[in-house]
C-alpha cells in the first residue's frame, strides 16, 4: 500500500467507527468501571456504561433501573460480553437513576441498554439473603447479611441519556450464557 494513502484509510475507518455509533451516545467519558465507581474520587465522572436491564426500583424519589453490566462494543457502544476473569463471566451490577423514569421499553427486564451520566455515591438496596451468598447473584458486590436479607452498595449512575438496542434473539447473542438471574423489582 502506499505510504501516502495510510493517513486518508486511518481516517475513514474512524468516520466509519463514529457512523455507527449512535449520535447521543458518542463523547469523551472516564473510562472507569463500577467498582472504581464506589470510591469517592469517582463521584461525578461522566460514564457511559450498559449492560442487560435486570429490574427496575424506586429508591429516594429516583427511579432506578438496576443493570447487569457488560463491556461495550468499540464499534457501535452496544453491550455486548459479560465481564470475565480467569475463571469466567463476573456478575457486576449497577444502577441507572432518573428522576423522570424510564420508558416501558427500557424498563423491561432483558432489555440491552446503553447509559450516559454522572457518577453518584453508591445506592444500598436489599435483597434476599440467598442471592448475595455462595453463587448467588450479588456474590461480587460489597454486602452486609443477617438471616433473612443483605443489604447491598451497588454502583450508581445518573442518567443523562439513555439508548435501548434493538431486540436479538438468544441465538443470536451467544456471548450472553450466564443463567437467567432477572427479577421484575415493584415499583
Amino acid at each position: 500500500m502506499d505510504r501516502r494513502l495510510l493517513p486518508l484509510v486511518s481516517a475513514s475507518v474512524l468516520l466509519t467507527a463514529c457512523a455507527m455509533q449512535p449520535r447521543e451516545l458518542q463523547g469523551h467519558f472516564t473510562p472507569i468501571n463500577q467498582a472504581q465507581a464506589t470510591l469517592p474520587e469517582s463521584l461525578g465522572q461522566n460514564v457511559r456504561w450498559g449492560g442487560e436491564v435486570i429490574g427496575a426500583r424506586d429508591i429516594a424519589g429516583d427511579t432506578c433501573l438496576e443493570v447487569s453490566a457488560m463491556r461495550l462494543a468499540d464499534s457501535s457502544l452496544r453491550p455486548t460480553q459479560p465481564y470475565r476473569n480467569d475463571w469466567g463471566p463476573v456478575p457486576t451490577r449497577f444502577l441507572a437513576c432518573s428522576e423522570q423514569g424510564f420508558g416501558t421499553g427500557l424498563a423491561k427486564p432483558g432489555a440491552i441498554v446503553t447509559f450516559t451520566g454522572s457518577v453518584t455515591p453508591p445506592r444500598m438496596v436489599n435483597v434476599e439473603r440467598n442471592r448475595c451468598a455462595d453463587d448467588g447473584s450479588y456474590v461480587n458486590t460489597l454486602h452486609a447479611r443477617d438471616k433473612q436479607q443483605c443489604t447491598i452498595a451497588l454502583a450508581t449512575v445518573s442518567v443523562d441519556t439513555s439508548y435501548l438496542w434493538p431486540y436479538r434473539s438468544i441465538g443470536d447473542r451467544p456471548d450472553l450464557t450466564t443463567p437467567d438471574t432477572r427479577t421484575q423489582y415493584n415499583r
